[in-house]
């Protein structure tokens, strides 16, 4: 899940939205998770599964 957070970093803002999900297929865990946002605004997540 991920969800905006206010200046304190604590404070919700709005929903959180589901960015990622497995299958049976990539077993029991998701590794290493890391998101990172790019000059132009979009955000990019990489694991392993």
């Amino acid at each position: 899940m991920l969800q905006e957070v206010g200046p304190d970093g604590f404070t919700k803002i709005g929903n959180p939205v589901q960015i990622l999900d497995r299958t049976e297929a990539d077993g029991p865990l998701v590794e290493a998770p890391d998101i990172v946002r790019l000059e132009d605004g979009t955000y990019v997540l990489f694991f392993s599964s």
